[in-house]
């Protein structure tokens, strides 16, 4: 299939190349829920961090209030 280049723009984050109407959800995509970001600092999941940072997530800013402020690193720190 040919597309335009007019249709396509590259992510300002990742630099891949979507379709302008897509690129707001592949941002989207790219996110994670905050305890999924902990789930991923206990098992590892280095590749879902590192997706959820190129993409503007502030995985360096997350704080669990409702766990002793622990951050991704304590998490990570305390499951290695």
């Amino acid at each position: 299939m040919v597309y335009c280049l007019k249709n396509i723009t590259k992510c300002p984050f990742c630099k891949a190349q979507v379709d302008v109407k897509e690129l707001q959800a592949h941002i989207d995509d790219s996110q994670a829920p905050r305890q999924d970001l902990v789930y991923a600092a206990q098992s590892g999941n280095l590749e879902l961090l590192r997706r959820v940072q190129s993409h503007g997530g502030e995985i360096t800013r997350f704080q669990n209030e409702a766990d002793a402020n622990n951050t991704l690193l304590h998490y990570a720190v305390k499951n290695s």
